[in-house]
């Protein structure tokens, strides 16, 4: 039947669940850096009843004394897609979850890997009257609440294994393969898993 085309609709906005690591906020509001990432949910589930979800993760990523690059106080957030089960809701309710994480005093500099959320600035009226206008007018409100500079950055996403290369080429930075790799791991867990706690 047609009815059974139809997206699968998720919680409201207030009933959808997140699940935060210990620390999160400070971690953040220390490092500056944040990466969320959304997913459509687990690909052997049929899409009319498959959940998307978002992801979150931060951390320090500082070099030690010989120069080595690495990533500590890993942190991360987890949750459910409010509304309509879509990719474009997760992205974009994972950016949004994670600007409320960041003090509004703190200058941080955010990943997101869809450039329908980085490259929105340009088209603010046209995109607060689509599809998904709910999430991008309490996108805009929150950014409108900020004092410090924010800066929502697209990142490559996906590059692990040619990481090395991508990085030799300028084409990414290490610390965003790092970011993106873990706020995706944290999004494909919390679609799966779906854990107890509020």
């Amino acid at each position: 039947p047609r009815c059974m085309l139809a997206e699968f609709d998720g919680p409201s906005i207030i009933d959808a669940r997140i699940w935060e690591s210990e620390h999160f906020v400070a971690t953040i509001n220390r490092s500056g850096l944040g990466y969320s990432d959304g997913t459509g949910g687990q690909s052997d589930i049929v899409a009319t009843l498959r959940p998307s979800a978002f992801g979150i993760a931060t951390f320090e990523f500082m070099r030690d004394a010989s120069g080595v690059p690495k990533a500590t106080n890993i942190a991360i957030i987890g949750g459910e897609t409010p509304g309509r089960q879509t990719v474009p809701r997760s992205e974009l309710f994972g950016a949004i979850v994670l600007i409320t994480r960041v003090h509004s005093n703190v200058v941080a500099r955010l990943g997101i890997d869809a450039s329908y959320v980085t490259n929105v600035a340009y088209n603010r009226a046209r995109i607060e009257k689509g599809a998904i206008g709910d999430l991008w007018g309490l996108f805009f409100t929150l950014l409108e609440f900020r004092q410090a500079e924010i800066t929502i950055q697209e990142v490559s996403s996906h590059i692990e294994k040619e990481g090395a290369k991508t990085i030799e080429l300028g084409f990414a930075e290490f610390v965003d393969i790092i970011g993106n790799s873990l706020a995706d791991e944290a999004a494909e867990l919390s679609a799966l898993l779906r854990p107890d706690q509020p």
